[in-house]
Order: C-alpha cells, then sequence, then structure tokens
C-alpha cells in the first residue's frame, strides 16, 4: 500500500510564476506518477480541492472544513474508493478547545487541525487509520502542544490498531516534537528503511521544503542544508518496505515548494 503526503502550498500565495494556474497541471502529473493508494495533503484551499478531485475521480476523500464559515479542507486525504471501506472518520483541532472549529491556541500563526480515517482494506481486510495533519511554522510552543495533542488522541485508541501519520510538522530531525513522538512509540517511516543513515540520504543530505529552487535551495538561500519538515511516521504492526522523497519535477518545474513524501506499507 502506498501513502503519499504533499504540502500542495496554499493557492492564495504570492508565487507568480508558481502560483497554483501554472502549476495545476505539474502537481496533477507527478502525483498521478506515484499511482498512490491514500494522498494525504496540507494546504488544500477550495480551488484545489475541486482541482485535484476532479484529475483523482476514482478517489473518494474526507477532510473537515478549516472553520465554520470556511470551505477549505486543507488537510483532506484522498484514498482509492475500490480499495478501501471507511469504518470511522473525524478530526479535530490542534488548540485548547480541539472540538471549536476555527480555533487555535498557544500562538499559533494559523488555524491547525487534524483529520483521521478509519479505513479497511478490502481483500486483506485489515483495519489502519490515517492521521493527516499540519503543525504550526512559527510557534514552537504551539508546535510543541498540537504534537501532544495527535500522541494523546493515537494512544487512546485500541492496542492493536495501526496508525499512520502523515503531516508537515514545520520542524526538523533535532526539533523536540520529534522527539516526542518517537518517545510515544512513533516511528520515522524513513529510519526504517535506512533512508537516513549517514552517507546516505541522511538528514545532513535530505530535506522536503525547497521553496521551488529544487536540489538550487541551498545555493539559492545560503542555507547549510534543506530543512526535512515533512514526515510520515508508523505505529503498531505497520512495516515500512519502501520510502522516498518525490523530487520529480516537469520541464525544471515543481509541484510545490515542498517535495512530497512517498512511502509504501505492509499491514
Amino acid at each position: 500500500m502506498k501513502i503519499l503526503s504533499c504540502n500542495i502550498r496554499d493557492a492564495r500565495a504570492p508565487d507568480g510564476a508558481n502560483a497554483w494556474a501554472y502549476r495545476r497541471s505539474i502537481c496533477v502529473e507527478v502525483i498521478r506518477r506515484q499511482a498512490a493508494d491514500i494522498i494525504c495533503f496540507q494546504e488544500l484551499r477550495p480551488e484545489q480541492f475541486d482541482d485535484i478531485g476532479q484529475a483523482f475521480p476514482d478517489y473518494d476523500s474526507y477532510g473537515l472544513s478549516e472553520d465554520a464559515q470556511s470551505l477549505a479542507r486543507p488537510n483532506a486525504i484522498f484514498f482509492r474508493r475500490d480499495r478501501f471501506t471507511v469504518v470511522a472518520k473525524g478530526g479535530y483541532w490542534l488548540s485548547e478547545t480541539p472540538t471549536l472549529a476555527g480555533s487555535k491556541s498557544w500562538q499559533s500563526a494559523y488555524i491547525r487541525l487534524a483529520n483521521w480515517l478509519e479505513l479497511q482494506e478490502c481483500t486483506s481486510k485489515n483495519i489502519f487509520r490515517v492521521i493527516n495533519a499540519h503543525l504550526d511554522d512559527s510557534s514552537q510552543l504551539a508546535r510543541e502542544h498540537q504534537a501532544q495533542m495527535i500522541i494523546a488522541d493515537a494512544a487512546a485508541q485500541r492496542a492493536e490498531l495501526m496508525q499512520i501519520l502523515t503531516a508537515d510538522m514545520n520542524c526538523d530531525a533535532d526539533n523536540a516534537v520529534l522527539t516526542y513522538f518517537t518517545q510515544a512509540g512513533w516511528r520515522d517511516s524513513f529510519s526504517l528503511v535506512g533512508q537516513m543513515e549517514s552517507g546516505g540520504t541522511g538528514y545532513a543530505f535530505a530535506g522536503t521544503y525547497h521553496a521551488f529552487d529544487g536540489e538550487n535551495y541551498c545555493t539559492a538561500t545560503g542555507a547549510e542544508k534543506m530543512p526535512m519538515l515533512d514526515w510520515i511516521m508508523v505505529r503498531g504492526a505497520v512495516e515500512v518496505s519502501a520510502a522516498e522523497i518525490v523530487r520529480d519535477n516537469v520541464n525544471g518545474r515543481y509541484p510545490s515548494d515542498h517535495y512530497f513524501l512517498s512511502v509504501t506499507l505492509d499491514l
């Protein structure tokens, strides 16, 4: 089973030549190449949700609206309807009032939320849970509290339930947020297949945020390395057989300011 995590870059951003209208077809092409069973998005705006839905008619989707007045489902999850049945679904806001639509706390710059789906794979009848989230980009305090909320929610599920977390955590491997997850029993999918070992495509060499510069990011910005902001983590009896940072482009143009992540799992 292949899962794709895509920070698609908010269509409202003033990106000039990289605005959504100019990269829509690039984004669809790069995602289609992956032939994923489940696609988890971050920053999805209404027009992007509609474009993705039209481009992938074989998928159903689920996601809470950002707030009571909005049609935006920024963390929507798309899944192949011929392969999965929905067992349960839900979500919560990453705030002190998690059931209050549009709420935010801890100096969070933006409204942040998590969606989850409990799915049954039609052939094997295995049941698992997918959580998709986006932690705050500016407040470390918010990131830590938001991470603890996700950790507590996952820990409250039945012990045998396999769980998968896709997230733009807005923090690199050395941040306390990643430590919280690993201490709570979550495992980084890339580490499980040896992709993060020093000398390979390790943390010092790999990253996901490139600001539309691709592999020229460090040269363009003067940064020492490309930040690894996006993660796919697993909990329970989930085996990771492959993990990839998707660096695909079309004629030198990228689908987003983040590379997407692709992970193949055995349940």
